[in-house]
């Protein structure tokens, strides 16, 4: 008998447990929904805005990647966010050719990018999947320039890509550094200064305990795929002559 009440009353608590997850992530997400609704429709716009959406735009529907006349040439250097930086923008776009949706669809793309991260991030290690869940949306909004994300600029995207590539980078090496790649040279290239100090105190751990130079090879073979695949599209597109121009340009 007393084994019959401990088993109900231990299902009762999973239940009670259970429920009171789901009422906190919808009363949650219905909060961050007002807060991004009520944002989306008062900002203003603003250049940086427009130059973001139109040169993503124009990347998901030509592979020219240009906003003229605010920033001149395809491929130019003044496009300072890469491709990562607004596919739900473009996606809310696209459908709609509304900057209000643009603006939600793309914060719930950043989202989005997160929820795939904490799945690997709560199997690795070991944590609560929906309480990670819940937590990394709120912390979303938390970060004082989340309001990139609805701008469709690069800083959010790219930052969630690359700080959690950083925490599956033991588990996950090689996707780990393709992702890192990808982050800086199609979301912002001002992360190569962090992902440097990182790799570099790495490396210099790695090598002495004596690890194989071989690992570090296959590691920047990865990393690099994305840079090889962005240049390569700027060269069919505009031509060697304009890439090598790009090139001094940037640097």
């Amino acid at each position: 008998m007393i084994n019959f009440y401990s088993s109900i009353n231990k299902d009762l608590n999973q239940k009670t447990t259970k429920l009171i997850q789901v009422l906190l992530f919808s009363v949650v997400n219905v909060l961050i929904f007002n807060l991004i609704f009520s944002n989306a429709n008062t900002m203003n716009s603003f250049e940086d805005e427009i130059i973001s959406l139109a040169s993503h735009y124009n990347f998901f529907t030509s592979l020219n990647f240009d906003a003229e006349p605010l920033i001149p040439y395809n491929f130019g250097v003044g496009l300072t966010s890469g491709p990562l930086s607004a596919i739900g923008g473009v996606l809310g776009w696209g459908l709609t050719k509304n900057f209000v949706v643009a603006r939600i669809s793309n914060f719930y793309y950043v989202c989005l990018l997160q929820i795939i991260f904490s799945i690997f991030i709560a199997k690795e290690y070991k944590l609560e999947f929906k309480n990670l869940v819940i937590f990394s949306t709120i912390q979303i909004t938390l970060v004082p320039w989340w309001f990139g994300s609805l701008y469709s600029i690069g800083e959010v995207a790219s930052t969630i890509i690359f700080f959690n590539s950083l925490l599956l980078f033991h588990k996950y090496r090689n996707i780990s550094m393709f992702l890192i790649g990808s982050s800086i040279i199609l979301g912002m290239f001002k992360l190569i200064v962090p992902f440097i100090s990182f790799y570099g105190s790495y490396l210099v751990i790695s090598l002495l305990k004596n690890t194989k130079i071989v690992i570090f090879f296959k590691d920047f073979f990865y990393f690099l795929i994305p840079f090889i695949c962005w240049y390569l599209l700027i060269i069919l597109k505009t031509g060697f002559d304009y890439f090598m121009k790009y090139i001094v340009d940037f640097a």
